[in-house]
């Protein structure tokens, strides 16, 4: 089975699934191959009917937002769902991506296991900005939190350091473990120095309360 599709039947060596529920997810991934390779495909337009729809050129600034509800409710009715990862953008920029683009896209006339289409907009027009401040909020998140796992995740395989020398992943991964290893012996020394700090301003006091007796 390996052999005909490839990885999609590859296990972890040692890994145990129980018998029944691996027939079933092997008998499931078979009929998705069969069903891709005999699929009739259509247009999204087509797929929802055809319905008829104003050009965006076509419409007044106060009609746009109408237009977008309604041809997406008819895309929903059809299992066909616009998704949003990264918004919100203006509702010319969407109707005009359904109507003068995603319209075209084609589709298989029926769905697989009847689970629908699902489109992202980020995934025709990535939006890079969008990206980066994700990335870079998701990285300072695990840095404070000390997470080096998720660090591992949002990290790239390779990356350019300020002098512009490649740095592996791996190698960066044992830089910061170490800055991570240093930073607690450097706050466990710090709170040991601020609680011998106190102790010693309270022998103080009681010192001078005793002389003042």
């Amino acid at each position: 089975m390996k052999a005909q599709y490839g990885d999609a039947f590859f296990m972890q060596e040692g890994e145990f699934i129980p018998p029944e529920p691996e027939n079933e997810f092997l008998k499931n991934i078979i009929a998705f191959e069969e069903n891709s390779k005999n699929a009739v495909m259509t247009t999204v337009y087509e797929k929802i009917g055809k319905p008829a729809f104003e050009k965006f050129s076509a419409l007044k600034e106060n009609e746009i937002n109408a237009a977008l509800k309604n041809i997406t409710a008819i895309m929903e009715q059809h299992q066909i769902y616009l998704h949003i990862n990264d918004g919100p953008y203006p509702d010319e920029v969407i109707y005009t991506f359904i109507t003068e683009e995603l319209f075209d896209h084609e589709v298989e006339k029926e769905p697989v296991f009847g689970s629908g289409w699902n489109f992202i907009y980020e995934e025709f027009y990535p939006n890079d900005k969008a990206d980066i401040e994700r990335t870079t909020h998701n990285f300072l998140r695990n840095w404070f939190k000390g997470d080096l796992e998720n660090l591992r995740i949002e990290l790239s395989p390779q990356m350019i350091t300020a002098e512009e020398k490649p740095l592996l992943k791996e190698e960066a991964l044992k830089k910061i473990s170490y800055f991570f290893q240093r930073m607690k012996i450097f706050m466990m020394t710090a709170i040991i120095y601020m609680i011998s700090a106190l102790i010693l301003k309270v022998q103080r006091d009681l010192w001078g309360m005793q002389r003042d007796c």
